[in-house]
């Protein structure tokens, strides 16, 4: 019976580590104005709630995505993406849209399915 305890015990130590690095990946940034210069997005955001019936809209939608069970995966996917992309972006930005073009350029072509009689890229 100690042993099922213990197990108990060290599954919901567990558990709590995980929530809590969880908590610290999708905590909302304390500020945004560094960010680009153009204010923060919660100037925006209050401005679209001040227009009549958008206001609900708007929180509807926040309490949805607050709760959608890919938010974890969405925000540790736009994490690695800057991680990966701003060094490049820093170094060679030309190059970063020259590949951002190329990427363009071979999407509409993928769309169309390998059977189209178009070639999708180059």
């Amino acid at each position: 019976m100690s042993t099922v305890q213990a197990a108990s015990a060290r599954l919901a130590a567990s558990r709590a580590r995980l929530h809590q690095a969880m908590q610290e990946v999708l905590a909302p940034p304390l500020s945004r104005s560094g960010r680009g210069g153009h204010g923060s997005g919660n100037a925006r955001l209050d401005r679209l709630k001040s227009i009549p019936g958008i206001g609900a809209v708007v929180d509807a939608l926040g309490s949805w995505l607050s709760r959608h069970p890919l938010r974890f995966a969405g925000i540790a996917a736009v994490n690695t993406a800057n991680a990966m992309v701003q060094p490049i972006a820093q170094r060679n930005p030309w190059g970063l849209v020259l590949g951002a073009l190329v990427a363009g350029g071979c999407l509409p072509g993928v769309a169309r399915g390998a059977g189209s009689s178009s070639r999708p890229c180059f």
